[in-house]
Order: structure tokens, then C-alpha cells, then sequence
């Protein structure tokens, strides 16, 4: 199954954005939240699917239901158990016609996947988790979203950009970009 990660350079950045966009272009294709557990829940992983959940008013789980995913799921994990949690995640996912993987450090687990890494234009701000994904990624999208331009973070230069305004799926470079991505997506793997 083909798979895509979407990774940010911090929260809020446009990654859900960019994941619902891309899952209005690719018909049959299902979505992953991942995100880290915070310090006192328990267990080593949490895969949520069930319904109620997932369509939580303004979740982004919400959002890729909304966009047409063909199947949602939230995994939340330990930093220590995550490649444990992502093997029993992706057997939820079998045939599907693709998987797109909203989380910078679920990309460790995914090898094969395609990256694209997204920043707010004119922010600095950047997590440490996103680094190491920088190598692989195919093309760092640039959302100016609510910004009004913006000069991107030193790190990013040399790495393919592409501007565009993420929130807005009738922007002519969001459109073209997302027909880049599922023409590409579409392709055999």
C-alpha cells in the first residue's frame, strides 16, 4: 500500500490541511493521526477507531472523515512503543487503496512512505522531531495560510518549496500541488 507522511515543523502549521485536501484527490485512501501520549495515561499505545470519537466536532480525525477518507484511525503512543503500535495500526489499514500518515515520528516506522514536510511561512519555530525527516522529504510545503507571505527558516533552504495556502483548496498552487501528489500517489507501486 502506498503511503504518504505529512510531518509539520510544529503544531499548527496546515497538516491536517494539507492531509484533507490530498484525501479529497485520492479516492479509497485512509488517514492516520498519530501523536505522542502525554505523561500519565496509561498503556504503551492506544489505537482509537471507534466512531464517536473520530467525528469529535472539530477533530482533525473529524476533518479526514469529512474530506472522504475511506477509513480513519487515531494512534496515540509512547515514544518508547511506537514502532510496536505502528505495526498493529497499519493491519487496520489492509485495503485501503493508500494511507496518508499525519505525524513526524511515525515516519521512522514507515521507511517506504513518501514525506512532505510542512511550515508556516515567516515562523521559526520548529520541533525537534521534524529534523530527521528533512532528508527525505519530497518537497516542503510552504503554507502562507493567514500569513501574508513569509520568509521560511534557514534549515529549509536547498529542499524543494512549494508555496501555497494550504486552508484554501481553490488556491491554483494548492490544486496544482495536490495533483502533483495523487498523480504520483496514483501511480503502481
Amino acid at each position: 500500500m502506498r503511503t504518504i507522511v505529512i510531518g509539520g515543523f510544529s503544531s499548527g502549521v496546515g497538516k491536517t490541511s494539507l492531509v484533507c485536501r490530498l484525501l479529497e484527490a485520492l479516492e479509497g485512501w485512509a488517514a492516520l493521526k498519530t501523536s505522542p501520549l502525554r505523561d500519565g495515561d496509561a498503556g504503551p499505545y492506544e489505537i482509537v477507531r471507534d466512531d464517536l470519537t473520530l467525528r469529535s466536532p472539530g477533530s482533525d480525525t473529524a476533518r479526514y472523515l469529512a474530506a472522504g477518507a475511506s477509513r480513519v484511525a487515531w494512534l496515540r503512543y509512547r515514544r518508547d512503543r511506537l514502532a510496536d503500535a505502528m505495526t498493529v495500526t497499519l493491519s487496520y489499514f489492509e485495503g485501503c487503496a493508500g494511507l496518508l500518515v499525519e505525524g513526524n515520528s511515525a515516519a521512522r516506522q514507515l521507511p517506504g512512505a513518501g514525506v512532505i514536510v510542512v511550515a508556516r511561512a515567516g515562523s521559526t519555530e520548529t520541533k525537534p522531531s521534524v529534523l530527521g525527516l528533512l532528508g527525505r522529504a519530497g518537497a516542503l510545503v510552504a503554507n502562507h495560510a493567514g500569513t501574508g507571505g513569509g520568509a521560511l527558516p534557514d534549515p529549509l533552504r536547498g529542499l524543494r518549496t512549494v508555496a501555497l495556502d494550504a486552508e484554501n483548496a481553490g488556491d491554483p498552487r494548492t490544486r496544482a500541488f495536490v495533483e502533483e501528489v495523487a498523480t504520483w500517489a496514483r501511480r503502481p507501486a
